[in-house]
């Protein structure tokens, strides 16, 4: 990580904000205050697991929504990999007329711990370890520095689970979908995993399949294990928006993929799913 300490934005000149490491702090989500969907996604976004990123916000993924839209037909079972929030689902939901007989929303990390002390907030994922430490002031990743995981190696060691407070990490939206309607599913999934629920007739892989956060090999082996339960002649779209909207949009052929649509010069791994999977 470049920067692992960052300041609460709200404590840095706008002219300065592109210069000092900044951000939208955690701790707003315990104001009292209702967040508007925006900053929501802004204070979710600075939580790190592992190699990844919980970024997501509205309108990323119009283009290729437009796309499915005009292939999509109303019995669709579709799985949403790497989903984060769930604010991109939704606006896909909502664009089908919430016509579809399936939709799963899944990811990785779907809940978070915290505990405060003091005036700093603790949190820590599902496996019971410190990912960050938040204040008035500063943000600060936790597994990043050695001295703060020194400094800080008492508080954090005698914390569990057991006695934190958790709030899942899906936004308002979906929360009250899932609640209200029982085709859609909210459910923790591994992608180097195999899917063991009904096999999907679209699949939708956001911002994940890219070379930042995986290897060549590890690409594969997770785009394998999707590919592997895809209906024959289903669809599978990976996107990847980290500077605008690219991606790319497959179908299922035998043992092999169709490139469909390329949406921008399509995402970082389309070449690399052609070359393994023709």
């Amino acid at each position: 990580m470049k920067f692992p300490i960052k300041l609460n934005y709200k404590y840095v000149p706008n002219f300065l904000r592109k210069i000092i490491p900044n951000h939208f702090s955690p701790i707003y989500l315990f104001s009292g205050q209702e967040l508007s969907t925006a900053n929501y996604h802004k204070a979710i976004s600075c939580f790190k697991f592992g190699k990844t990123y919980k970024t997501t916000e509205s309108g990323r993924h119009k283009l290729t929504n437009d796309l499915l839209l005009s292939r999509i037909s109303k019995d669709e079972i579709i799985l949403d990999v790497g989903a984060s929030t769930g604010v991109t689902s939704y606006e896909l939901i909502k664009a089908l007329n919430f016509t579809f007989s399936k939709y799963f929303i899944t990811d990785l990390n779907l809940k978070l711990f915290y505990n405060k002390l003091g005036n700093k907030y603790f949190f820590f994922n599902e496996s019971n370890q410190c990912i960050l430490i938040a204040d008035e002031y500063f943000i600060v990743y936790y597994n990043e520095l050695s001295w703060c995981k020194f400094l800080f190696r008492d508080t954090v060691s005698y914390q569990s689970k057991k006695e934190m407070n958790h709030f899942n990490l899906v936004c308002k939206d979906v929360d009250d979908l899932i609640r209200n309607d029982s085709r859609v599913v909210l459910y923790q999934y591994d992608v180097f995993k195999q899917w063991d629920h009904i096999n999907p007739t679209i699949i939708k892989v956001a911002n994940l399949f890219n070379l930042v956060y995986f290897s060549e090999i590890e690409v594969i082996k997770a785009f394998g294990n999707l590919f592997s339960v895809l209906k024959e002649l289903g669809i599978i779209a990976v996107i990847d928006n980290r500077d605008i909207e690219k991606s790319s949009i497959f179908i299922k052929e035998g043992n092999g993929v169709v490139l469909l649509e390329s949406i921008n010069g399509g995402s970082e791994v389309q070449s690399i799913i052609m070359q393994h999977f023709k």
